[in-house]
């Protein structure tokens, strides 16, 4: 593990995974949760369901186009600017869902 990072001390290899693992972690949470919670959301609206499908696999879908640029993204603004920028982004998308509740908008 010295021979891939000399200058890193243990405690920072440490705080580093757990900084990974805690990113990982949260972003696993919040989609596992946002998906479904999503879906209720627009059956509740009485959206048809071919169109909730639609959303939950855009959402999944998503991911492809978005892997490429992620490194590029992470080496332009760094690992933490980013992290709060998606966060951001992600409240604010999920107070526009509150606050526009047609589906067409």
């Amino acid at each position: 593990m010295s021979e891939s990072s000399p200058g890193m001390s243990v405690t920072s290899r440490r705080i580093n995974l757990a900084a990974a693992v805690l990113v990982a972690s949260t972003a696993s949470i919040t989609y596992g949760m946002s998906v479904p919670l999503m879906s209720l959301v627009l059956a509740a609206q009485d959206v048809p369901t071919w169109l909730i499908g639609l959303n939950g696999t855009a959402q999944a879908l998503a991911v492809l186009p978005l892997a490429p640029l992620i490194s590029r993204w992470l080496r332009a603004w760094g690992p933490a600017r980013l992290l709060i920028l998606v966060l951001v982004i992600q409240a604010a998308v999920f107070v526009a869902m509150a606050m526009f509740q047609d589906v067409w908008l």
